[in-house]
């Protein structure tokens, strides 16, 4: 799949606020706004082939769990200007 995921706001998610759990093509992240997530604010089960840009990522994660602001399983994303803070 080639995708572009941009300007979104999430809130208040139960789970991941944006989770990417298969392989892909190509993906762009871009300029998304995550906030108070109860796991990752961004969830990338395998990063090869995607780009994480300007996304503002704040808030996210359960006190005492391994959850927290950006998630990568495994691979090798690109990140751009991204800001993660008070996960």
């Amino acid at each position: 799949a080639e995708a572009e995921l941009r300007d979104n706001r999430v809130e208040g998610t139960a789970y991941a606020g944006i989770s990417v759990v298969e392989p892909v093509r190509s993906l762009l992240i871009a300029g998304n706004r995550v906030q108070r997530a109860k796991q990752n604010g961004i969830w990338i089960a395998v990063g090869d082939n995607v780009v994480l840009e300007s996304n503002e990522v704040s808030g996210n994660g359960t006190a005492d769990l391994l959850y927290g602001g950006i998630g990568i399983g495994s691979g090798r994303p690109r990140l751009v200007g991204n800001t993660s803070q008070g996960n």
